[in-house]
């Protein structure tokens, strides 16, 4: 099992106007030195293929073993991620994790484990969930159960509009890699996110599918706080009060 390294998390996002397709999502950070580099589209957004590279809004994560490089990277502004430079809409974030569970591929594909050790928190405010989903790719791999988690996805997707205390949410399939994909809620509080979490409807009931049907072989649950951030996000700022 992979040993848990990263302390800190950059996150960036970008929106583009029109549908772009990404060429160099193979090339790093500009500086810093994550441990783990991912750049991702939200498909269900744009309205394009599943596993396509072309998307309205993408993502860039990076996984820290200091705060000094995720500093590096979120200092470099615009240049942090060249591919994403160019994009109508931008936001960026040096984030700390105060909770997490579950297993991720991202520090080793090969070996999934826990990505963050946090001292467990709960947040006296605005935070950030990013959640992952995986799956082993050996000959056990069952492709309708991975396509009926992602259906799963869309169809939580499509009830969030009016979320009391969600700001926005988005799904990313990590582009040329075996990366766990992810989706990033932004919450106005804790609260907020539980009473989502767990009351009955789409978001319970899927998660009951997945654990009952097995969709899926690991996922993970991380909340983070910001510790620096820029840009807006829709129009403003995702972790206002």
């Amino acid at each position: 099992m992979t040993e848990p390294a990263s302390t800190h998390v950059t996150l960036h996002l970008a929106r583009f106007d029109e549908p772009v397709t990404l060429l160099s999502v193979d090339s790093g950070p500009a500086t810093g030195n994550p441990l783990a580099w991912m750049i991702g589209a939200d498909d269900i957004v744009a309205g394009t293929p599943r596993g396509s590279n072309t998307s309205t809004v993408w993502v860039a994560l990076g996984l820290h073993a200091d705060e000094r490089s995720a500093r590096a990277l979120f200092d470099a502004g615009v240049d942090a991620v060249p591919c994403l430079a160019r994009a109508d809409e931008t936001w960026a974030a040096v984030l700390e994790p105060i909770g997490h569970r579950g297993e991720v591929n991202w520090l080793d594909t090969d070996r999934p484990g826990q990505a963050f050790t946090p001292e467990a928190r709960r947040p006296d405010g605005p935070f950030v969930v990013i959640t992952s989903v995986g799956w082993t790719f050996d000959d056990r791999f069952d492709p309708a159960k991975a396509n009926d988690f992602a259906y799963g996805v869309e169809r939580v997707r499509a009830t969030l509009d009016s979320v009391d205390g969600l700001y926005s949410q988005q799904s990313f399939a990590m582009q040329r890699t075996l990366a766990d994909p992810i989706t990033i809620t932004f919450w106005r509080d804790d609260a907020a996110m539980r009473a989502f979490a767990y009351r009955p409807g789409e978001h319970k009931f899927q998660l009951d599918r997945y654990r009952e049907l097995e969709t899926a072989d690991r996922s993970s649950f991380t909340r983070l706080v910001a510790l620096e951030q820029r840009g807006t996000w829709h129009g403003g700022d995702p972790l206002a009060p």
